[in-house]
């Protein structure tokens, strides 16, 4: 039985008459698609074509989730005095409760429910219930051990600054790192160990400057480089061993002559970093980086089949607009999620999820709409901070028959209204804009921001106190000469000049491996591996060899070799 009859009719009116045509973008103005495909999708969801472009509404999404930030503040829960560590910074506009005491506290999840006004809009409604609902500190998984700077990860242990990512030990400054150990400075990375500074490795061992490569060892400063050890500077190779700038050596010459080369030194680094991006440029470059996947476009597909305009999904099939997710089927706009079906318009949202729209986090939740950090969970509506819960507006119970009664209603006065059908404005993202995942892909300023209804966080000085301060340019190129003394000062970024510390573990493992000292921050060092992946966006442009037209994450007019996928295979496998 249809348990929203009346919305139900409404919609259906509306998309058997809904053809593919342009519709201007109502945030950036620019025309975009809606095609048979998408209207399919409308039809199966049961919503209303959306108002904004696929890039504007990603952006929209990226904007509640935060993976580059930490902070320290107040618990807000009554009688709590403590300092917390957490993903939200002082003097939001919300309460912020502690991780444990947030989500297994006995607080009271309905005392600030309330009832539908039909005399007013939804989100209005929805925007008074978010500025009284606490929210977490952080997200994490209980289980993790010793890893406290730390958010969203599953199975952590001894990380630090480390965001996502599953069954991880000794990691830090890390997103998306997977099965990973003993590591620093990754973004995504799979089945690696003993490695510093790397984009995409997979299956590598004791490895530094490492990008897009798999099965390596020993290695450092490679690019697209399979089944190789003892490199060098090597981009495009194949099952070698014992190269430099991808010359060939004998065992012997290579041991000798990559006596040269110091990576512990800050000057020698960036000078090899530099001979290195010119080989990237000067050699082919596959144009996207799909791999065992059928009828996708997009970036970074493994394993996946049928997904369109898709970035970095894992063993995922049947979506579309979506990005960073694993194990996900059935899918339209979402952002960073996994093991879920049928989700719509979603931003965290993942971990045995079903049949869930505009909501963002949530875990072990099933038919839902309009919510946000609840869990395991069905039938709400509007919702925030529940858990175990069942047929909840508001945050205010009701029986099976009341609750679809009235969502039939709220739908159809939302639809009337024309606010059913869209993911909620960033003026309600419990993060700032400049702490969230859209900084970095969508990076504006903030009185841009602000203009799209973001809100904005002012950073404050992150040292009190007299600790010195010194800049990047006065510390020791050279790590064998770097004392413990530095672990004792703030350093100016070389870029921003705003200081950084250097942990303890940080500098035992710059020492064991050899590496310079960097001379950026965290969050900046996050900021440049996310170029090596050009902010997960996709161009239209032509094969450097063929000609032909392709979707590409590097361009022909940046100087760059990008190669479909049939020029590369004959070039370089």
């Amino acid at each position: 039985m249809d348990k929203t009859p009346k919305f139900t009719a409404k919609i259906n009116e509306i998309l058997n008459i809904l053809e593919s045509h342009t519709k201007k973008c109502a945030q950036c103005k620019l025309d975009f698609e809606i095609n048979k495909n998408d209207i399919d999708a409308f039809k199966i969801f049961q919503v209303p074509p959306p108002k904004m472009c696929p890039d504007c509404r990603r952006q929209r999404r990226f904007g509640f989730v935060n993976y580059t930030t930490l902070f320290k503040r107040e618990c807000s829960v009554v009688g709590h005095d403590e300092k917390v560590i957490s993903s939200l910074p002082e003097d939001t506009k919300f309460p912020v409760y502690d991780f444990d005491y947030y989500w297994r506290g006995d607080r009271d999840l309905f005392i600030n429910g309330k009832d539908f006004d039909e005399r007013r809009p939804f989100m209005e409604q929805f925007k008074e219930l978010f500025k009284i609902s606490p929210q977490p500190a952080l997200t994490r998984d209980p289980a993790n051990i010793n890893s406290e700077y730390t958010s969203y990860g599953t199975q952590l242990k001894n990380c630090y600054y480390t965001f996502g990512g599953i069954y991880v030990e000794n990691a830090m400054f890390s997103v998306w790192p997977m099965h990973t150990k003993d590591s620093l400075d990754l973004l995504i990375s799979v089945n690696n160990s003993l490695m510093y500074e790397g984009v995409y490795p997979e299956n590598c061992y004791n490895c530094n400057f490492i990008y897009f490569s798999s099965d390596c060892l020993d290695c450092s400063l490679i690019y697209d480089c399979r089944n190789c050890n003892d490199c060098f500077g090597c981009v495009n190779l194949r099952n070698k061993k014992y190269c430099i700038w991808n010359i060939q050596y004998s065992k012997e010459e290579y041991f000798e002559k990559i006596k040269e080369f110091n990576l512990g030194n800050q000057n020698n680094l960036k000078e090899y970093k530099y001979n290195f991006e010119k080989i990237i440029l000067d050699l082919p470059i596959k144009a996207t980086r799909n791999e065992h996947s059928k009828n996708v476009t997009g970036n970074y597909l493994i394993n996946s089949k049928d997904c369109l305009n898709t970035m970095w999904a894992m063993n995922s099939e049947n979506l579309k607009n979506v990005d960073f997710v694993m194990y996900l089927k059935d899918s339209y706009d979402c952002s960073v999620s996994a093991i879920a079906e049928r989700l719509y318009s979603t931003s965290g949202v993942g971990n045995n999820c079903f049949n869930v729209k505009f909501s963002s986090f949530g875990r072990d939740i099933r038919d839902c709409e309009y919510t946000m950090n609840c869990k395991n969970s069905q039938y709400c509506f509007g919702c925030i901070g529940l858990v175990n819960a069942k047929y909840c507006i508001f945050n205010k119970q009701y029986s099976e028959e009341e609750y679809w009664k009235l969502v039939d209603n709220i739908k159809m006065k939302m639809l009337g209204q024309d606010e059913y059908g869209e993911f909620f404005s960033l003026s309600i993202s419990p993060f700032p804009y400049n702490a969230s995942l859209s900084n970095i892909l969508y990076n504006i300023p903030k009185d841009e921001v602000l203009k799209i209804n973001g809100w904005w966080f002012d950073e404050k000085t992150p040292f009190q106190g007299n600790i010195k301060l010194i800049e990047a340019k006065n510390v020791e190129s050279d790590i064998k000469n770097i004392t413990d003394d530095i672990l004792n000062v703030g350093i100016l970024s070389e870029l921003t000049g705003k200081p950084f510390r250097v942990t303890k573990e940080e500098l035992e493992f710059y020492r064991k491996k050899n590496i310079a000292v960097p001379k950026l921050t965290p969050y900046e060092r996050i900021i440049e591996r996310f170029k090596y992946v050009s902010n997960f966006k996709v161009f239209y442009d032509k094969c450097f060899n063929c000609g032909i037209e392709i979707l590409s994450s590097y361009r022909n007019s940046d100087g760059y070799k990008p190669y479909c996928d049939d020029c590369y295979k004959k070039e370089i496998y």
